[in-house]
């Protein structure tokens, strides 16, 4: 058993694997970082997720500084970091006192030491073009293996500033593309092989295209059953991709399906339709 536990302000209580000081150590400055943030003025402190099952959080305050815990399945803690912290505008710097590492013998890992608050989002400084393409879907959050929780996100006080893009970054900020499907094909229906399970095939297009910044391989998400059109071919004023449908169960006829959570159980897939709103943005 673990000789202590966090448990304000995170999902579920997490095991701290550790000697019974360092432990105390840790829970105390969580805990009291967490009794500042309760009247506290400044709506930039809080506690915020990277979420993920190898995530972290990170809770900070003006006058208690910081501390960084990186956790495994929400419940076990990996390590941690804290330090102070100073607050100018909206720029926060981290002073780091205690470097976490994964294991007693091997090298320090560096905590940012500068970070940019934008709306509920805490970024460090070096990442801000990451997390312009991050909340646009485009970059490597246009990719099928992106870690789309890739920043952290405030979950206590909720209270955030306002979503205002500092103008030295303004640059670096771009629209998502969005358009919709104006044409589908009849759907195909590919039997299981060696290699690769069933699957429906349709081909469509979308009234978006190399005028829009839309490129080939990219990927347009729809708002429904986790459907994407990764896009074949381009074109000045639209383009055409497919749309892929797994076949989980042959046995039940060669459909689609996915899971209803009212009924809790399978349903078929509506056709792809015409209309169906299609966008790089992360859902």
């Amino acid at each position: 058993m673990g000789s202590g536990y966090i448990t304000d302000g995170v999902r579920q209580p997490i095991v701290i694997h550790t000697s019974k000081a360092e432990a105390k150590t840790l829970t105390d400055r969580w805990q009291t970082i967490g009794e500042e943030l309760k009247t506290t003025n400044s709506i930039l402190a809080g506690t915020y997720i990277l979420d993920g099952n190898r995530g972290s959080y990170l809770r900070w305050s003006p006058k208690n500084g910081f501390v960084f815990i990186k956790h495994y399945e929400h419940i076990e803690l990996t390590d941690y970091s804290f330090g102070r912290v100073a607050v100018n505008g909206t720029e926060v710097t981290f002073v780091t006192e205690k470097e976490w590492r994964w294991q007693p013998d091997q090298q320090k890992l560096t905590v940012p030491t500068s970070w940019v608050v934008i709306g509920k989002y805490l970024i460090p400084k070096n990442k801000v073009k990451g997390f312009a393409d991050y909340l646009s879907g485009l970059g490597e959050y246009n990719e099928y293996l992106c870690e789309c929780d890739a920043f952290f996100s405030k979950i206590f006080p909720s209270k955030s500033p306002r979503f205002i893009v500092p103008k030295q970054y303004k640059h670096l900020f771009r629209p998502p593309i969005e358009g919709k499907i104006i044409f589908t094909g009849k759907p195909i229906i590919h039997k299981a092989t060696e290699k690769f399970g069933a699957y429906i095939e349709t081909l469509v297009r979308v009234n978006v295209g190399e005028i829009q910044g839309v490129k080939k391989e990219m990927i347009l998400r729809t708002p429904s059953y986790g459907r994407t059109v990764v896009i074949t071919r381009v074109k000045p004023t639209y383009s055409e991709g497919t749309v892929t449908d797994v076949i989980w169960n042959e046995d039940k006829g060669m459909i689609a399906t996915h899971y209803d959570d009212k009924t809790e159980k399978d349903k078929p897939l509506p056709p792809v339709r015409v209309g169906t709103k299609v966008t790089t943005k992360l859902f």
